[in-house]
């Protein structure tokens, strides 16, 4: 049956050409088989009388042998078709990868904000986890258009603007997980009860202090780093 199958997809096609490959390197094998097959009636008949029907065996095997050449072409054919398939997806990639970028770089969080409120830091916090879900979609479908582009071993078209989105969403995420921290810790610290917090009061200096140190290693460009500062100085006033 999986002679006369036209893969549908990579993956199927991957799967049948080792399913024939594993098939081609039994042929020599099974034809040994079949010929003792005959030697063995032909002796029969000689020395027993025996006859032993075989007349389907050699039509049955010559359609085998069509079948295994037929699906050999089938699968040229329908690798061409496929190859169509790619091009085609890397046309739809490379066009969805430039209109990400776009927005990316339109929309990412700005280091121009001088004045960041507690809200909008919260908000762009929000932002960034959608931006990296749907970073980490796009990535996951082109790193599956490559695997199939190596199989084919079609060109490989330039995806680098990949790399640099990657690494800008890298360096936001690592900025706005500090803020994701921060706000964990500051939450640790608010939701106490108000006599069980002015027991605290010491506890709530060490937050400040703590969380001072930890800014001393973030640049003092950064937008994250300057909001976290000016809501310890707020807080500590």
């Amino acid at each position: 049956q999986m002679l006369t199958t036209k893969p549908k997809t990579v993956g199927e096609m991957s799967g049948m050409k080792k399913s024939w490959k594993n098939i081609a390197e039994k042929r020599k094998e099974v034809q040994k088989i079949i010929r003792r097959v005959f030697e063995l009636s032909v002796l029969l008949r000689q020395k027993a009388g025996v006859s032993m029907d075989l007349s389907t065996l050699k039509p049955r095997w010559e359609t085998f042998i069509t079948a295994m050449g037929g699906f050999k072409n089938a699968m040229a054919d329908q690798k061409d078709a496929l190859k169509g398939n790619i091009e085609k997806r890397i046309r739809e990639e490379q066009h969805g990868l430039d209109i990400f970028a776009k927005r990316w770089t339109k929309n990412k969080p700005s280091s121009d904000n001088k004045e960041m409120t507690t809200s909008m830091a919260n908000r762009i916090l929000e932002e960034m986890a959608d931006w990296n879900q749907e970073f980490e979609e796009r990535r996951a479908s082109i790193n599956e258009l490559k695997s199939d582009i190596e199989a084919f071993d079609m060109n490989m078209p330039d995806f680098s603007a990949m790399d640099h989105i990657e690494k800008e969403i890298s360096e936001q995420q690592q900025a706005w997980g500090l803020y994701s921290d921060y706000v964990e810790d500051l939450e640790k610290m608010t939701t106490e009860a108000w006599v069980a917090f002015r027991a605290r009061i010491f506890a709530f200096d060490d937050f400040c202090v703590n969380w001072a140190k930890k800014l001393e290693d973030v640049s003092k460009e950064d937008v994250v780093g300057k909001h976290i500062s000016n809501e310890l100085r707020r807080n500590n006033v």
